[in-house]
């Protein structure tokens, strides 16, 4: 694809006349961007991916199959293309040899088709699973400032966090144990991932200038600030949330308990039960599981009783 250019003049740093490839990144970087873009491929030091299977790797990790699946699915497609190489190369040699004529008593001798491996003429050398990883984190990082302004255009006037922790148990752990304990994921009205942070704890000190760059990020794009977020710890979240959206704290009235309430006063209280309701204590899994499976097989009765008397007034 390339040669390897020296340079005339000396290099301030080395005092030496620098060699560099056509294809190192500092090169084309100097290009256009669409000439930029239009690079057929994405390489490493002695080797390198195309960008057409690099988005065919990045659709398969996206649909969580990991480096060692789509090496066995390149290794599959890999050998496919070698077989129907092999066999048009075959039908080719007996094609030739059912058309000799008398007027070729020598018979042709074929040489015979590569193997898969042959370094000098198939070389059919496979990538290994760490040098895929490897690939796709150099274009994921091409791609990464991209998807951040993607992010910062999304909209934000409802949010939902919360934090995850099957993620960290992926991640490398050092004397075993994990530099992080949980993923929290903001998202908004629309199930949009709105931010996505490493936290070593699951207090929410350390996303105080995440959410702020939020918050910047939402001014400057002319969104209206948060109005409502949706957490599973409102008591212990709520001093923070307001303090970096101080939004939320608008035209709201806290409503403060005292030790002997554990319900809200505005609630509505059921005072008495009919006495058409039976009520029934259930103390154990199995007693539960057994009124949730009747409720469920009344409710599945009904339902078909009431699909018979449709047919029936349809005169079925």
């Amino acid at each position: 694809m390339t040669i390897r250019y020296k340079c005339n003049n000396f290099s301030p740093s080395t005092h030496t006349k620098e060699t560099f490839q056509g294809t190192e990144e500092k090169v084309i970087r100097q290009l256009y961007p669409n000439a930029q873009r239009l690079f057929p491929a994405v390489l490493s030091h002695r080797s390198g991916f195309s960008k057409r299977l690099l988005e065919s790797i990045r659709r398969d990790i996206q649909f969580s199959n990991g480096p060692d699946r789509i090496l066995k699915k390149l290794a599959e497609k890999h050998h496919k293309r070698f077989s129907e190489l092999q066999l048009t190369y075959l039908i080719n040699v007996t094609e030739h040899r059912n058309r000799r004529t008398l007027f070729e008593p020598v018979i042709t001798v074929f040489e015979e088709f590569s193997t898969f491996n042959d370094p000098m003429k198939y070389a059919g050398k496979m990538p290994s699973a760490p040098y895929i990883t490897f690939m796709y984190t150099q274009y994921m990082k091409n791609l990464t400032p991209l998807m951040d302004q993607q992010i910062t255009r999304l909209s934000g006037t409802i949010l939902k966090g919360d934090h995850s922790h099957k993620f960290n148990k992926k991640m490398y752990k050092i004397n075993g144990v994990p530099s992080f304990t949980g993923l929290y994921t903001v998202t908004n009205e629309y199930d949009e991932i709105r931010m996505m942070i490493l936290t070593p704890t699951k207090a929410l000190d350390f996303l105080k200038g995440p959410f702020k760059s939020m918050l910047t990020s939402l001014r400057a794009n002319n969104y209206d600030e948060p109005v409502v977020y949706y957490t599973d710890n409102v008591d212990a979240d709520r001093n923070f949330l307001e303090s970096v959206f101080p939004s939320l704290a608008n035209d709201v009235a806290r409503l403060e308990l005292t030790p002997d309430q554990t319900v809200a006063p505005s609630l509505p209280m059921l005072s008495s039960v009919p006495s058409s309701v039976t009520v029934h204590c259930c103390h154990d899994a199995q007693a539960i599981s057994g009124v949730c499976y009747d409720i469920m097989k009344d409710i599945d009765r009904r339902h078909k009783r009431k699909f018979a008397s449709v047919l029936m007034l349809n005169g079925v």
